[in-house]
């Protein structure tokens, strides 16, 4: 379960490590008092007494990573959820934003009398109202066309622009602090990585005895 730790602490020594080097490093560090609580049993043996010693013990350090490196799979986060208020609230923002792009398509159909009238998203253009052909009659003049397809039409109205600009800065802002607190986490695992050496060389030399 603990792996070939020395090969992540090395990469994480050199500033080469992914978010999987980290949720490894932080699964395996739970399994360092354990060992070291099982060969503190045999002070006897010179070779365990001197692992024991440099085995520590990360408590700390692993209740940071767990704290903060996401779990949850499903989304594409580094930081979980609770860890960071600022990066909460943002994300809460980009999620209300869903809601708040129905809102405004309820608006605007009530307001045209298009049922049909959709708001949607692509990564080229990101959001735009979409009228079929057979409700042109209908478009408000202040709304903005900005392309024309087969058998349908694509606007833009304030309303929306603005919706728009505010979730594509919240979600600017979450990516930015996302990354500075994860490179916050790395810079504290990096103030323990020569002790974090030591003890995966000596968990090296106590699975070499144990073979």
């Amino acid at each position: 379960e603990i792996g070939d730790c020395e090969r992540v602490i090395g990469r994480i020594a050199l500033h080469r490590a992914t978010a999987q080097d980290y949720h490894f490093l932080m699964n395996a560090l739970a399994h360092f008092p354990k060992i070291k609580a099982v060969i503190a049993q045999h002070q006897s043996v010179d070779l365990l007494a001197v692992i024991a010693n440099y085995l520590e013990d990360f408590s700390s350090l692993r209740a940071l990573l767990n704290n903060a490196l996401n779990d949850d799979f499903a989304k594409d986060w580094l930081i979980k959820k609770g860890f960071n208020e600022s990066l909460d609230r943002m994300r809460s923002l980009i999620e209300d934003a869903t809601t708040q792009i129905m809102a405004l398509e309820a608006q605007e159909q009530q307001k045209t009398g298009i049922n049909s009238l959709k708001i949607r998203y692509n990564q080229v253009h990101g959001y735009y109202i979409e009228i079929t052909k057979a409700n042109l009659d209908s478009v408000p003049e202040y709304y903005k066309r900005q392309q024309t397809l087969v058998g349908k039409e694509r606007y833009m109205i304030p309303e929306l622009q603005q919706l728009q600009h505010e979730i594509t800065s919240a979600k600017n802002q979450v990516h930015v602090l996302e990354k500075e607190l994860f490179d916050s986490i790395k810079s504290t695992v990096h103030t323990s990585i020569n002790a974090l050496r030591k003890s995966v060389y000596a968990l090296a030399h106590l699975d070499a005895l144990l073979g």
